[in-house]
């Protein structure tokens, strides 16, 4: 039941996090065998849950698990046959669970007279061996496609590196003025796996949390965001505009706490890219706002339009850089896979 259960509920969303997943199948199964070691050391009433809660852990564990493989196996792949990856790593795991059970037969021998405290500490110690080792082994991985993850870590490196060569620009030229034709610097899938989060909950920036961006929300969502505004036919306007033109929209939330971007059925990866990229320089430029660049005291549906312009003005410049440079640096636009609600807007 527990594997239906989190099957129903994730499947959808193996393919944009595989990394993650990946982890979170070895923290389960970790949990799994941590719960199954303290059911003998608990009263005997509270020994059959904790075995069912263990042994649930690691069926979740082994959907996740097998999920994941697939994508991580392809990844090796390259250049080379799936069938031929898929058996080794059979093999693999054949030869290294023969060693284990080898060498789990001589360490229980040796460790047989050894206090209770002691053996619990061993075991939490090979347990963090464990999950440092696999966070070291994902870092290895550098899947050439964004998520969302490898998108925000991409974009925050490549506005702060912009930002930067700006400022020492001006500083030499002692001039206040932005130079517009600068280019922008995107890293490599290589480099990017060293720093994209690994687990959930991870998004670093805490300003990240109070403006979240949505991809793939409904129309009516949309709608939803603006019927409050005085001047909401202005904003419907430009967002039919701005789907039929780009091939998505980026507005506010109804609570400003959120970007909302919805999706035109027909948008193809590339577009999707772009939407994302659009939607976090909105989200940037609001987060500005609050720190004093758009006045706080003009009023609201004012602001939003000031933000939305520069936005779509920002996007104009730097998404053609960001387009060539992540094509030259290795990355794989078509393949996009960004975390998504799963609305699409058909056009009439």
């Amino acid at each position: 039941a527990s594997t239906l259960l989190f099957t129903a509920i994730t499947a959808s969303k193996f393919r944009s996090d595989v990394k993650r997943w990946r982890l979170v199948a070895d923290l389960m199964n970790d949990i799994g065998i941590s719960f199954e070691v303290a059911a003998t050391l608990v009263p005997k009433q509270f020994f059959l849950p904790m075995i069912c809660v263990g042994n649930m852990c690691k069926a979740i564990c082994g959907v996740a698990a097998g999920a994941c493989n697939g994508a991580i196996n392809l990844h090796w792949s390259k250049g080379s046959d799936i069938s031929d990856i898929n058996a080794k790593f059979g093999a693999q795991h054949t030869v290294t669970g023969a060693l284990g059970l080898v060498f789990a037969a001589i360490f229980a021998k040796s460790i047989s007279s050894v206090s209770t405290l002691t053996l619990l500490s061993i075991y939490a110690s090979l347990t963090l061996l464990h999950i440092f080792a696999n966070v070291k082994c994902m870092k290895l991985i550098a899947f050439d496609y964004f998520n969302t993850g490898r998108m925000n870590t991409v974009l925050d490196k490549m506005l702060s590196k912009r930002m930067h060569t700006q400022d020492v620009e001006n500083l030499i030229k002692n001039d206040n003025r932005i130079d517009q034709k600068d280019s922008v610097s995107i890293d490599s899938p290589s480099v990017i796996s060293r720093y994209e989060p690994l687990f959930f909950g991870s998004l670093k920036l805490w300003k990240r949390k109070l403006i979240s961006i949505r991809m793939g929300v409904s129309f009516d969502h949309i709608q939803d965001s603006i019927k409050s505004y005085d001047d909401k036919d202005y904003f419907m306007e430009s967002y039919i505009d701005q789907i039929c033109r780009d091939g998505y929209i980026v507005a506010s939330g109804k609570n400003r706490k959120e970007v909302l971007v919805a999706i035109n059925m027909n948008s193809d990866t590339i577009i999707r890219t772009k939407s994302y990229f659009h939607a976090f320089i909105f989200r940037k430029m609001l987060l500005e706002r609050s720190s004093g660049k758009y006045s706080m005291s003009s009023k609201e549906t004012t602001t939003l339009r000031a933000v939305g312009i520069d936005a779509s003005k920002e996007v104009d410049q730097l998404w053609p850089q960001f387009f060539r440079e992540s094509k030259h640096s290795g990355w794989d636009l078509t393949k996009t896979d960004l975390g998504s609600i799963g609305y699409e807007i058909k056009i009439a």
